[in-house]
């Protein structure tokens, strides 16, 4: 049986028993589409990962603000966060005590670390302007190997995920992940029908509940969810092509 301090890493590592399986599938505006299979998506954790590490010294009692939207990018970055066995505040952080600030918005933002995430699909470096010594998550977590390098040990009375109206420990996390209908597996598409914060935890919960039962995960961001909302057929083509087995509609 999998002990609480290693469920974030067997539920990772479980990506890979069918690499080439998609795991993550993206819907953004204006038809963007991306999927990442397990082999991709474990990379993509891997370096960011290491990157927390490396940069940040990211382990227990180490704690990191996501300032991001529900999106692709939040959901591993998240993912990294908790491999590191560090706490992931979701959304903006009162706390003063966080390694980094993660967030899409950097010019606007003040912390003493920042790391600037771009949600363009293929960027190389971030859009825009950047504070003063902050990394361009775009061109950063690339340098770092595809390999998983040195974590701590998780400990289990850490607070893994910190919600505005919620905290979750790693202790309480195998439950609380399977505690949702999404832990049945299979694909699951989430339609994300609004911009607001509070969509993150129900997001973040039935991902981890997907992925702790083998599942697959796809996520309609608001702009594609709003850009279909008068057209039932085609969001009914995209339940039919994903081979889709559930529908979880938040906001």
């Amino acid at each position: 049986m999998t002990s609480s301090a290693q469920f974030v890493a067997h539920t990772l590592a479980s990506l890979m028993n069918e690499p080439g399986k998609p795991r993550l599938t993206w819907y953004g505006a204006d038809y963007e589409r991306i999927e990442l299979s397990g082999a991709v998506l474990n990379n993509w954790i891997n370096k960011t990962t290491n990157l927390l590490v490396e940069e940040f010294d990211a382990e227990a009692s180490i704690e990191f603000a996501l300032d991001l939207p529900a999106h692709w990018r939040l959901i591993v970055w998240t993912l990294a966060t908790l491999r590191s066995g560090a706490t992931a505040h979701i959304g903006p952080s009162t706390s003063s005590d966080v390694a980094a600030l993660i967030t899409d918005r950097p010019s606007d933002k003040q912390a003493p670390e920042i790391v600037a995430v771009s949600l363009h699909a293929l960027a190389r470096r971030f859009d825009g302007e950047l504070p003063a010594g902050a990394i361009d998550a775009a061109s950063a977590v690339m340098t770092y190997s595809d390999g998983l390098g040195f974590v701590s040990i998780t400990d289990e009375t850490q607070t893994a995920l910190a919600f505005p109206t919620e905290s979750i420990s790693y202790a309480d996390l195998p439950q609380w992940a399977a505690n949702t209908p999404a832990a049945s597996g299979g694909r699951v598409l989430i339609r994300c029908n609004s911009e607001s914060p509070q969509q993150l935890l129900p997001l973040l919960h039935n991902v981890l509940g997907i992925y702790s039962a083998g599942g697959s995960v796809i996520i309609m961001g608001a702009a594609a969810a709003a850009e279909i909302t008068d057209d039932s057929e085609r969001f009914q083509r995209i339940v039919e092509s994903e081979r889709v087995d559930t529908v979880i509609e938040l906001g």
